[in-house]
């Protein structure tokens, strides 16, 4: 919060050429009296009313008025945030201190005469760190003209003069009248000069204090929010909320009512304490600390306007950053937000922006988390026998245990040893044990869990076509899922393909093609049976929806699996499509899992299809597995409580095509065995071409940062 004090500045503008001008150092701007938060507009347009006369007389045929618009327009092309607009002249000509910005010409500034040497003087009033008040006076002992060119000794150009002054009026002061003094080329130089123009110091200046044209912070919307990475329990970012907005439902922060605000994303790795605050931003923010995965639905966890208050601090040093101190618990999201501090009775009610610095630092509690000692490996069994998996974890006390299939927790699964009777294709998934001492909480890795069979399909599919010729010379054996699961296996002797289909939920017929040894189980999470092809021309098929998790076992080499939705590109009876149907035209699922019998694999092409799911694992997880092929995701996206992985033993060719992998939780990317991850063009299963995107998800592997090491952007 600001305590508004009202204040005033002269800048006087001299005549004295100078020459030999070296670049060094940097543009300076008004602080006030704590010399950390800037003063500068926060209101557009800043509306300058210019009573000069309108005669086209000066050597470019300019008349004084158009040429100071002409300087307005050259500064309007470099600011983001606010713009110059001319007014009408007002009567009489200026007045200081009524808050109006005002330009004019007069042979002294309200009866004080100018100083020797001095061409224009511009009058700068505050209140708190709002500019209120602007005004320039040229100074008409001088004779003004227009033109370009070096400075004329009997004559002065009124538009660069004009460009200086309206510097000021942005907020930028004088470089080589600072303390140091700023050897650099620019405009805003105390001496008038051939300089008619913002140079690059002048311009990098007034875009600290308003932005880029055109240009918003990467971090403004909730669903963009930076991901933060802590190091040794630290770190420092910095950003800007200049050019930010406020979300429709998203609530005040702080008691504010800024609207310029930007988000951050951070996981707390265990129970803690977190420290954030922004210290070493140039204006007055508000902090706020939320959990929730949606802007309208957040819960409040802590916020603070100012680190210090009037009372514990009344000099103009004062901390008017903001400060938290809150418990946080492991493994939950926090969503951070930073904005300007404004209230309604306040001249800038959408809040101040500036330039951010947030800082975070997080302790754990004296508590620790159970440590898995020993993991629980992957398995299969044929169809009705016994599969048991066992994880053992220490800590103080002993811990307790529940194991969880794909992010669900199974029912009894309370013990170190999990065992699964008369195993069924419904129960193949990724299998978690999680290791609970009081409030603090470790997962095992996921295991692997299949079923094995000889037969073409168990469970809920069915059979309905044997080798079929394909028109690209494939012959496959056609089965339709008529269930919650199934199991398939490929006659790969034959070198034959065994096709499943069912519905995603977007109404998309997904093909499932595997070929190779070993079983693939497919086990829809929220079935839905019987269902028809409401998209398609297949009156009478009944299929079954629901969101897929697939799951191969006893694979080799000469394993492969593709994924994809039926579409025009795909398909070879187009009678299939209704006229006027939208068609997704990706396949949905949430994971494949591949476990192998020597270590290896062949390829995996899922490049017409999206992952995701809102728990347990989405993507692709196939520890310790060599890929002879390639393997080719559409996209990959976790919601909620999900942990997106790409995780394998090793590949040469992985590529994400079409998708950007943002991650909707925040969580970073889990990865293991990739050297390059390339983001390339794809296509969906109608032929329409999806444009390569650049990365915008963070990767770890073993705890430790890896997305500069292995993206590979477009």
């Amino acid at each position: 919060m600001n305590a508004n004090v009202f204040a005033r500045w002269l800048r006087r503008l001299v005549l004295l050429a100078v020459a030999g001008v070296t670049v060094a150092s940097a543009f300076v701007l008004y602080y006030d009296d704590s010399d950390l938060y800037l003063i500068k507009w926060y209101r557009t347009p800043v509306v300058m009313h210019v009573a000069l006369p309108t005669t086209a007389t000066l050597s470019d045929g300019s008349s004084l008025l158009s040429s100071v618009g002409v300087a307005m327009q050259t500064w309007n092309a470099q600011l983001g945030a606010v713009q110059f607009s001319a007014g009408a002249a007002q009567t009489p000509a200026y007045t200081l201190g009524n808050e109006i910005n005002e330009i004019a010409i007069d042979k002294d500034v309200d009866g004080q005469a100018f100083s020797s040497g001095t061409l224009a003087l511009t009058m700068i009033y505050s209140y708190g760190n709002d500019f209120a008040e602007t005004d320039i006076v040229f100074n008409n002992a001088y004779t003004w003209d227009s033109y370009r060119g070096a400075v004329r000794a009997d004559r002065q150009d009124i538009r660069r003069v004009a460009v200086h002054e309206l510097g000021h009026v942005l907020g930028l002061n004088h470089p080589d009248q600072a303390n140091p003094r700023q050897n650099v080329t620019a405009i805003m130089n105390s001496h008038v000069s051939s300089i008619e123009a913002p140079q690059s110091d002048d311009v990098a200046g007034v875009r600290t204090l308003y932005g880029t044209p055109g240009v918003t912070p990467v971090n403004d919307r909730f669903g963009e929010a930076t991901v933060i990475i802590l190091t040794n329990g630290q770190r420092s970012m910095t950003g800007s909320n200049i050019g930010a907005s406020r979300e429709s439902g998203e609530p005040g922060h702080a008691g504010a009512t800024g609207i310029h605000s930007v988000w951050w994303n951070w996981t707390a790795p265990s129970n803690g304490t977190l420290v954030a605050d922004t210290f070493g931003s140039n204006f007055d923010t508000v902090l706020a600390v939320y959990t929730g995965t949606s802007v309208t639905a957040l819960t409040p966890v802590a916020a603070n306007d100012d680190e210090e208050s009037p009372e514990q601090n009344s000099t103009p040093q004062r901390k008017r950053t903001s400060k938290i101190t809150t418990a946080v618990t492991g493994g939950t999201i926090y969503r951070i937000a930073v904005d300007g501090w404004g209230d309604n009775d306040n001249s800038i009610p959408d809040g101040y922006t500036g330039a951010i610095t947030l800082n975070l630092r997080f302790s754990a509690t004296s508590e620790t988390a159970p440590v898995i000692t020993t993991q629980p490996g992957s398995g299969s069994i044929a169809a009705g026998g016994a599969l048991s998996l066992s994880v053992a974890a220490t800590s103080e006390p002993a811990p307790t245990y529940q194991w969880q299939r794909n992010g669900v927790d199974v029912a009894g699964g309370t013990g170190a040893t999990l065992l699964l009777n008369n195993v069924q294709p419904a129960d193949a998934g990724l299998y978690v044990a999680v290791a609970k001492n009081g409030t603090l909480s470790t997962a095992s890795r996921a295991a692997i869990v299949g079923v094995t069979t000889a037969a073409k399909v168990i469970g809920t599919g069915e059979v309905v076509g044997s080798d079929i010729l394909h028109s690209n010379g494939n012959v496959f054996d056609q089965v339709l899922v008529t269930g919650a699961a199934e199991a398939i296996t490929a006659d790969w002797n034959l070198n034959q393909i065994t096709r499943t289909s069912y519905i995603d939920i977007d109404g998309d017929i997904v093909q499932v093609e595997f070929s190779g040894p070993g079983t693939l189980s497919l086990v829809l999470d929220a079935a839905t049976a019987p269902a028809l092809a409401e998209k398609y021309n297949q009156p009478g098929v009944l299929y079954v929806t629901g969101h897929a998790g697939i799951v191969i076992t006893g694979a080799t080499e000469n394993t492969n699996v593709t994924v994809f939705t039926v579409g025009t590109g795909t398909a070879v009876n187009q009678a299939l499509f209704k006229t006027g149907v939208s068609y997704d035209g990706l396949a949905d699922i949430a994971f494949i899992a591949i476990s192998s019998t020597n270590g290896k694999f062949g390829g995996l092409r899922a490049a017409n299809t999206t992952f995701f799911a809102q728990r347990g694992h989405t993507g692709v997880y196939a520890p310790g597995v060599e890929f002879t092929g390639p393997v080719y995701v559409g996209d990959v996206s976790a919601y909620d409580e999900a942990q997106p992985v790409l995780v394998l033993g090793s590949a040469s060719d992985v590529r994400v095509t079409g998708g950007d992998m943002l991650q909707a939780n925040g969580r970073p990317v889990q990865v293991s065995g990739i050297a390059q991850l390339r983001f390339t063009p794809g296509s969906d299963s109608h032929g329409h071409t999806l444009s390569a995107q650049a990365n915008r998800a963070v990767y770890q592997e073993g705890g430790v940062d890896v997305t500069a090491r292995i993206v590979v952007n477009p």
